[in-house]
């Protein structure tokens, strides 16, 4: 069974090892794409690439970021070369596991190959009580919510149909082909053990540099990544998040709930469900619950983490935005005047 997967990472030093070793356990190549990253990500990169793991590593430096268009190119240029049984879709706060003991390259050999591959997340929660010197994520972070609501997913796509994909949504949520979304189905033998907070700072640098980076998709399609704008908006009202903050956001993440909490003028009246229809949950949880399901990882953390420095990022995302409009303003002065 060959599997590729795809990544944009940025400012993942504290996970992006554990990322990598746990899924170069079963996959044939890891295709990661470094934009940006302020903290010592690439290097940590380099570090696994050097000791022989099969990954791929490759840098992105546009300011603004258009992870579909990125995805994109790549199953393009992976479909004219190679022939992957699956190539998958992965962000390095995502490890793919399998539901009910059985390993994944056999479920992945028996779920359809005709058709899109749905993986549910499951999202997991740090509490104010996981010992802060365990520097491995998973070992940190052991409970999950019991609940999604509503059930988000990543998409899989089977070797047989990349060539038609010719579009990949924000999020890579779905794959289209002539402007219609291609038949998918949602897996009950995989998952996605999703750690989308994990620390004040980590948290802090995702949401300003993340909300920054996609605000042109914001002017195009509206409503787009409300999770990190409620964050921003959290952080700009709160300051630092304590604890307490981030099991709450965490239970509250890209939720019903999380959504309920944004201005009407960027929901536009809509439900989170009339924007982004999902399939109904698996889990029989209540909201706000979780339980101990620890992530299983055979290996071992073997380099420091540098992280991005919030101030900094604050700062150089103001002076890279400033430039950029720079180059905006100049283009379309020059498109004016010819």
């Amino acid at each position: 069974m060959k599997i590729i997967t795809f990544s944009v990472i940025r400012n993942e030093s504290d996970i992006i090892e554990a990322f990598v070793r746990h899924h170069t356990a079963f996959v044939e190549r890891m295709v990661i794409v470094d934009h940006r990253s302020r903290d010592n990500s690439w290097e940590i990169l380099k570090s696994l690439k050097a000791e022989g793991l099969p990954i791929d590593i490759r840098r992105f430096t546009d300011f603004t970021y258009d992870q579909s268009r990125i995805f994109m190119e790549t199953v393009r240029e992976i479909s004219k070369s190679e022939s992957p049984d699956w190539m998958i879709a992965l962000d390095a706060d995502e490890f793919l596991i399998a539901v009910g003991g059985r390993d994944i390259n056999s479920i992945l050999e028996t779920e359809t190959q005709k058709k899109v591959l749905k993986i549910p997340w499951r999202c997991y929660v740090p509490r104010p009580e996981d010992d802060v010197n365990e520097k491995n994520v998973l070992k940190r972070i052991a409970h999950r919510r019991t609940k999604e609501d509503p059930q988000w997913w990543k998409i899989a796509l089977p070797g047989r149909i990349l060539k038609e994909v010719a579009d990949i949504w924000l999020g890579t949520h779905d794959a289209y082909s002539h402007g219609q979304p291609l038949s998918a189905e949602t897996s009950r033998n995989l998952a996605l053990a999703h750690f989308p907070v994990r620390s004040a700072e980590q948290l802090s640098c995702k949401a300003v540099v993340g909300w920054i980076a996609t605000r042109h998709f914001y002017w195009k399609h509206g409503t787009v990544n409300g999770h990190w704008k409620y964050i921003y908006d959290l952080l700009t009202e709160k300051g630092l998040f304590t604890p307490d903050d981030l099991k709450k956001i965490a239970l509250e993440y890209v939720s019903e709930r999380q959504w309920e909490l944004l201005p009407e003028e960027f929901t536009k009246g809509k439900t989170l469900r009339e924007i982004y229809p999902a399939p109904e949950g698996f889990s029989t949880g209540v909201d706000g619950e979780i339980i101990f399901d620890p992530v299983p990882f055979y290996g071992e953390i073997r380099y420091p983490v540098s992280p991005a420095d919030f101030q900094k990022m604050l700062l150089e995302s103001a002076r890279d935005l400033a430039e950029e409009f720079g180059r905006y303003k100049a283009e379309t002065e020059k498109t004016t005047k010819s």
